[in-house]
């Protein structure tokens, strides 16, 4: 999607699940309040796009293991203690996980549009 400019929620996302992320960026761009959104398939970029851009909210995708969403979860919470983090997953196994790792909150996949528009209401 690429930078939209003026303030507003700067949301990076990681993730490799093409309907999922055609999805997210239709329901974000008919968003105002939405500065921006990058979209990484590489966790250690996405993690490089955090450090220098401290983003007002980060969706990772969890349960593939090529993406190391977990991970890349762990090291942003290390890093930043109020990151807002949504787990993007297939089912409920990463409740616990993102309970755990004080995530916002979790979408499961496929994305439903109202759910969607909650969580990023909650993570306001």
């Amino acid at each position: 999607m690429g930078e939209e400019g003026g303030a507003g929620i700067r949301i990076l996302i990681l993730d490799t699940e093409q309907p999922t992320l055609k999805k997210m960026q239709s329901y974000l761009q008919e968003l105002d309040y939405i500065s921006y959104t990058e979209v990484y398939t590489q966790s250690e970029m996405m993690l490089d796009a955090y450090r220098r851009e401290r983003p007002g909210m980060v969706f990772i995708r969890v349960g593939r293991p090529d993406l190391n969403g977990l991970s890349a979860a762990r090291r942003i919470r290390a890093m930043d203690e109020l990151a807002k983090i949504v787990f993007i997953c297939k089912n409920q196994d990463y409740t616990t996980l993102a309970w755990e790792l004080r995530a916002v909150d979790y979408l499961l996949d496929p994305l439903d549009y109202d759910r969607f528009i909650e969580v990023l209401a909650r993570a306001g």
